[in-house]
């Protein structure tokens, strides 16, 4: 189980560092959108790779 999360983590993280580095013509409102949602993939990235981080709690 613990490899399938580090795959998954390593999915998103591939996946949000592609989306952070498309680039059109200039800096466009969607490409804001994109390099936000790129962002926030490559923080579930890491928090499926390494669960116990600090900065997102998860509340029980």
């Amino acid at each position: 189980m613990k490899y399938i999360s580090g795959l998954i983590g390593f999915i998103f993280i591939a996946f949000g560092s592609l989306l952070m580095n498309i680039t059109e013509n200039g800096e466009t409102f969607t490409n804001v959108t994109l390099k936000i949602s790129g962002f926030f993939a490559l923080i579930i990235g890491l928090k499926f790779i390494f669960p116990n981080m600090d900065f997102i709690k998860s509340k029980k």
